[in-house]
């Protein structure tokens, strides 16, 4: 559990109910966080962003 959650006095729970937004959404795999981290380090022209990661999929 983070650190941040821990000095709040959050408590961890046990997510019987697969993805569900009031839970968090859901784990996200290492290669997203890292992408994410990733993503962060620049500032990008969202539009641009948008339209190349859209031709993409």
């Amino acid at each position: 559990m983070s650190s941040n959650y821990k000095s709040l006095g959050i408590r961890p729970v046990i997510n019987a109910n697969a993805t569900l937004t009031k839970l968090g959404g859901s784990l996200m795999p290492a290669e997203v966080r890292q992408a994410m981290q990733d993503g962060a380090q620049s500032f990008v022209d969202m539009h641009e962003l948008q339209q190349k990661v859209g031709a993409r999929l």
